[in-house]
């Protein structure tokens, strides 16, 4: 049975993953939330303007009052770059999902990221099980998720729409033991 406990502050030997701010929203809809290359794996679309992520940061601080809520700005030397979060998948496994910006693809940050939210939900959560989806297009999600010792478990032929495509999943998982 998970123990909620909130969106935490949590810190790696380059990042501080912490709850989002008001004065984030710049730095979000310029490093990744603007680009429609960032997003196209995405379930959300890019940001029109900065009201739009002005808008969205809002909705989600909200959020931040419930114990099951996670959702992290991934900050790298003093800059926001990107976001992951999570959720509950049943009783007893975590969910987790992520973007950041092209300009900090393929620099181990997001395995650092996804690898110190695995730690949270085993240890701080006492999740048995730790997963990722990805739309199969997107290797480099694949890559990360195997950099953080998971293991591809199946994949769900047309699993996902956006604007009326159909597009494969992959599911990669870690079991706490």
């Amino acid at each position: 049975m998970i123990i909620h406990r909130g969106t935490e502050v949590i810190r790696t030997e380059r990042l501080t993953l912490r709850r989002f701010t008001l004065d984030d929203a710049e730095a979000m809809f310029n490093n990744w939330a603007k680009d429609s290359e960032v997003t196209k794996y995405l379930t959300w679309d890019a940001h029109p303007n900065i009201d739009y992520t002005n808008w969205w940061l809002s909705r989600s601080m909200e959020k931040y009052k419930r114990s099951d809520f996670y959702y992290w700005a991934i900050e790298l030397e003093g800059q926001v770059i990107g976001c992951i979060g999570g959720s509950a998948v049943g009783d007893n496994g975590f969910d987790i999902g992520y973007c950041i910006g092209r300009e900090w693809w393929n620099r181990g940050v997001m395995t650092e990221a996804v690898s110190a939210i695995t730690e949270f939900a085993f240890n701080k959560l006492y999740c048995d099980f730790v997963e990722l989806s990805y739309i199969l297009e997107n290797r480099a999600s694949a890559r990360v998720a195997e950099k953080c010792g998971m293991i591809f478990i199946k994949e769900e032929k047309g699993g996902y729409t956006k604007h009326g495509i159909a597009y494969d999943l992959g599911y990669y998982r870690i079991e706490r033991n």
